[in-house]
Formats: structure tokens, sequence, C-alpha cells
């Protein structure tokens, strides 16, 4: 039995799947789309940490960030992977709680001599909670080179 078939199936399936590879859409044209401001963190070629900055601007030659009291401007050679933080939304999430009395009443107690008749029994309460930012999402990945057919 040839082998053969069994090859070219497997590498026919496995094209299929490379086409619909997610990061076949990380291209620039993806990282232009990024709103001005965004936070994004970018991984450079030469290693290192990835820098976090605030996006400026995107030319067809380079990355424009903005670092705490800088701008810089990466070329896109040096660029391996940008990941932005999704932005809109709100990180502060609001709550208040009212009762108005009306629920079933608590059981009697003995009274005091600071009991008032016909005192009010709605409460009311509210919280701020903070949450966390967003985790990075990718937008850019450098397109890996594709390697030539081996001889047959």
């Amino acid at each position: 039995m040839s082998l053969r078939p069994l090859l070219a199936a497997f590498l026919t399936t496995a094209a299929a799947f490379a086409a619909d590879n997610p990061a076949d859409k990380l291209t620039w044209e993806k990282l232009k789309s990024v709103k001005t401001g965004a936070e994004i963190r970018v991984v450079k070629t030469t290693g290192g940490a990835p820098v976090i900055a605030k996006l400026g601007d995107v030319t067809d030659e380079s990355l424009i960030v903005a670092l705490k009291n800088e701008q810089i401007a990466i070329p896109r050679e040096q660029i391996d992977r940008v990941d932005a933080r999704p932005t809109g939304g709100s990180r502060v999430t609001k709550e208040t709680r009212t009762t108005n009395g009306l629920e079933a009443p608590p059981p009697p107690k003995p009274p005091t001599p600071y009991d008032r008749p016909g005192a009010n029994t709605g409460s009311s309460s509210s919280g701020i909670t903070f949450g966390s930012k967003p985790d990075f999402e990718p937008v850019y990945r450098r397109p890996t080179a594709s390697k030539p057919a081996p001889p047959q």
C-alpha cells in the first residue's frame, strides 16, 4: 500500500486548517484600525521585555508609540507582535440596594425604652466595585516566512 494518497489527504487537510488560522488575520492593516491612544504591548524581534505604551500612529514603515514622557518610532521590521487592550466599557460597577419596609417583618423583639412606634423600616445601601483591566488581544503578528518545499 502506498502512503502517497494518505500523505496527500493529510496535506490537503492541513492546508484547509491553515487557511482558517486566526494568525492570518493579524495584519498590519488590522493594527492600523486600532484607535489612537489605545494601550498596546509591542514584542520586538530582538527579544527583551515587551514595550507597553499608548498607540500614536501607524505608518507603512513604523509604529509610533507614546511612552511616559516621549514618543518613539519602532520600525516595522523590528516588531514581532502587537497586542492591544480593548477599549470601551467601564471597570467601575455601581450597585444600590433599597428596601421599603414592605418585606416580611422581622420576628418581634422585646420592647426597649428607645423604641418609637411607627419607625421607618426601609434601608438603602450602595457600593462601587473596581474591576481589573481587560486582557490584551493580538492585533498583529509578523508573517512567518514560508519554507520552500523540499526537493523530491
